[in-house]
Order: C-alpha cells, then structure tokens, then sequence
C-alpha cells in the first residue's frame, strides 16, 4: 500500500511540473452505495454515475469495484440502470465462499514470555487443525516472537462462545501453543503469559464482513463460449465495458492473499486503460475521417 501511495505522490509532483498529463485525487471515508441511477434525468450517456452514503455524487468513465465480496453478497452496493448486475455475476457472489473470521497479533519477549525456542526461530507458519486458531504465522527477531493466528467460520463461533463463558480469547491462543510446545516447556511461568494481545474480528468490520474468499464447493470449472472457466471468471468479468471488479476474490489464479488483491487490481487497470485506449483510438479515427 505504502508503494503505492507514493507512486500516487509522484504522479501529483510531475503533474504540478507538467511532467504528467493527470493528478490522482484520493477521496477517503466515502463508501459508495450505488452504481448507476435509477433516476433517468441523473442518467449520463457512456458513463457511470455513482452515490454515497451521505448523498454526494460522482460520475466517471470508468469504474473499478474492490469492495470484498461479503459486502457484495450482502447487497450493500446496490447496481442500477445498464449496471444492474448480469445474472452470472450474481450467482458468482452467491457461490463463491467468503467465510466469517477473526485474527490475533500476540506479542512474546525472550526472558520476559519465553525460553529461547528454535522451532519458532525456523519455523513462519503452524497449521492446526482441530484447534481455534487454525493457522499461525511467526516474525521474530533476537529479542521477541510475533504471532498471528486466524480463526476461520466455525472457529469463530467456538471462540465467541468461550469469551462467553469467561475465557479471553488472549487464553486460549496461549493454552494452545502451550499444548503445541508442551515437549519444549518454553513458557517460563505457569499459567503462560505475553507481553501484548489484540484480537480484531472482521466480520463485525462493516467495510469487509468476514475473512477472505475460498475455493468453493459449486464454483470451479465448467464450460463455457471462451473455454474452461470458473465462477471467478464471472466475478472478474466488467459490466458493460464500464465497471470492473478487483480484489482477491475476482482473482482467476489465486486467492485468499494481500498479493491476489493486488494482482487483480493491476489486470482491472490495465483493461481499463486498454479500453480508454481503444476509445481515444476510435475517437482519433472518426475526426480523421471528418476531416
């Protein structure tokens, strides 16, 4: 992200020098609620006209959608006029799973939390099944070791439960790398201890609704009029040339990753600039023919 945004204040510094034939104007804390308009004198001809939550509007010539797929599956944009959502498209959000979850950094000093440990030294992440943290992954320097452990659907529940019950969710991710390292007896006290712990649940998280998409029962190959395809094929597919879908779930090879997002998000510009391309191009030869 940080790379990004500073390409974004590369592009604005040339433009003000005239080295760069735009500027990049990022407008933040807007969700956007509709795509299009139901109203047919807002309507404007080729492009697209779009509503915030607090009313504004904005109209492009080209969109590009990176809200996660929870938020599509829960209607939360709503798709008018020539943008209303083709039906293949609604059956890939309806298909493709995007599953509730939570993760929890945990913070470990050597001689403060723990023992030396060369299995957390060498090792960048645990799979753990049956257990609520499902997967753990591991930074580490000279003097401390950092967690991540992500709690995927139903183990969400099953935390959600405990803290209930009285448990916190910094306990039980303790108790169970006590369990995983019982034969090392790293923790130097009993009951374990940490030097720090946040746990962030996603899916109560308005803006994203859950964890990340996954390969899903009903959504893999099948035949199609371009070939082999799957449902995110359909999810990744634009709308009337005009609003592109990005993000990890609209990603055809890959999924579930910080990197498939990103991956996505360069295919959906690069068409968009391939389009507008193809527009200029189209324009230039008609005024040629004119004259």
């Amino acid at each position: 992200i940080e790379h990004f945004l500073k390409e974004i204040d590369s592009i604005n510094a040339q433009s003000k020098t005239g080295e760069s034939h735009g500027a990049v104007e990022l407008i933040v804390s807007t969700p956007i609620v509709k795509v299009g308009s139901s109203n047919k004198r807002e309507r404007v001809k080729s492009r697209v006209m779009l509503t915030s939550r607090d009313g504004r509007k904005y109209i492009c010539d080209k969109l590009i959608i990176t809200a996660p797929l929870a938020v599509l599956k829960a209607g939360k944009i709503q798709f008018c006029d020539s943008y209303v959502l083709p039906i293949k498209k609604k059956e890939a959000i309806r298909k493709i799973n995007m599953f509730s979850g939570m993760k929890g950094h945990m913070l470990l000093r050597y001689g403060a939390d723990i023992h030396s440990s060369c299995a957390l030294k060498e090792t960048e992440l645990f799979f753990c099944p049956g257990e609520s943290f499902a997967q753990i992954w591991i930074q580490s320097d000279e003097e401390t070791v950092f967690l991540t452990g992500f709690v995927v659907a139903d183990g969400r529940d099953l935390i959600l439960l405990e803290i209930k019950e009285g448990r916190s969710a910094e306990e039980i991710l303790l108790n169970q790398l006590q369990r995983m390292f019982e034969k090392e007896s790293f923790f130097l006290s009993d009951p374990p201890t940490c030097s720090a712990f946040e746990l962030h649940d996603w899916s109560t998280d308005k803006f994203i609704m859950g964890l990340y998409s996954s390969p899903s029962v009903g959504a893999g190959w099948k035949i199609s009029d371009e070939g082999l395809e799957t449902a995110r094929h359909d999810m990744k597919a634009a709308v009337k040339e005009t609003v592109f879908f990005a993000g990890e779930h609209a990603n055809i090879k890959t999924c579930a990753t910080v990197q498939a997002a990103i991956e996505s998000g360069l295919i959906a510009a690069t068409e968009v600039l391939e389009f507008l391309g193809d527009k200029i191009n189209s324009a230039s030869s008609k005024r040629q023919m004119v004259s």
